[in-house]
């Protein structure tokens, strides 16, 4: 009974470590989820809620049909259930 116990809370220090570090490794996934020629230049973002997540700044470069493409977006909100993305604001450089 005590190795269940200790295993379980060791399970719950992984899962607040994890949740805790979140704003600092999400970026690095979201870089590798991206097309080829496309890098990811900042993005700060929040910690998750259950119903979605908050990125507060994302800057996004790339090329595109022999363009150079740069992407900003502020205050973004993703919600998980109705798939929607909330924009604060947009900006696109040529």
């Amino acid at each position: 009974m005590k190795f269940i116990l200790k295993l379980l809370l060791f399970l719950c220090l992984v899962l607040v470590g994890i949740y805790a570090t979140m704003p600092w490794w999400l970026p690095y996934v979201l870089e590798r989820q991206l097309p080829p020629g496309w890098q990811l230049e900042s993005m700060e973002a929040g910690y998750p809620v259950v119903s979605g997540i908050d990125i507060h700044s994302l800057r996004l470069r790339g090329t595109l049909a022999a363009l150079e493409l740069g992407f900003g977006a502020i205050d973004l909100r993703i919600e998980y259930r109705s798939r929607e993305v909330v924009v604060d604001s947009i900006s696109l450089r040529v």
